[in-house]
């Protein structure tokens, strides 16, 4: 029982198809790796540089110059995006408090960190507000384009009490 030469070229060609097939799904699932490896990376920025911000005192925090000298030091995770010049901004913003929910109002600061510089795109001060609301995002570019990461928080000078925000409609109401 032989095979004839016909046979034996299909036969390869369907196996070079088939293993062809694998290679482009080992190469899209590698992508795939990449970019969620980004992801995470971009999560870690985020989150090592609030909880830098929270770890600060309030005159450091609550202020635009103040928050930029604190943005110039880079975060540990941020030399594993593979962009290296990644962006890195944070808005600094006074919520209104007074509806019983935490809503942005229109005062607020923006500081950029850039090619490893911080600038500040929009001043202010508020170190005599005893709430703030931190926007952060980071921004990335790797093969598949520009990327960008959020991450928001709310920072309370007091603190938070067990019952919410001391101060504020969501905690103890002001005066107790």
């Amino acid at each position: 029982m032989g095979f004839s030469i016909v046979e034996v070229m299909i036969a390869a060609a369907l196996v070079g198809v088939g293993l062809g097939s694998i290679a482009a799904m080992a190469a899209k699932t590698l992508r795939t790796l990449r970019s969620t490896r980004q992801v995470v990376v971009s999560s870690h920025v985020l989150q090592q540089r609030i909880e830098t911000i929270r770890g600060k005192a309030w005159p450091e925090i609550s202020n635009a110059s103040a928050l930029a000298l604190l943005m110039q030091t880079p975060t540990e995770s941020e030399r594993e995006l593979a962009d290296w010049n990644p962006i890195e901004n944070v808005t600094v913003r006074v919520p209104d408090s007074s509806a019983g929910n935490f809503v942005p109002d229109s005062r607020s600061f923006t500081v950029r960190r850039q090619r490893g510089t911080a600038h500040i795109d929009q001043n202010g001060d508020f170190g005599g507000e005893p709430t703030l609301l931190f926007e952060s995002f980071v921004t990335w570019r790797d093969s598949d384009g520009e990327h960008e990461r959020k991450l928001r928080t709310i920072v309370c000078r007091a603190g938070l009490t067990r019952s919410g925000v001391f101060g504020s409609a969501l905690g103890r109401p002001r005066g107790r």
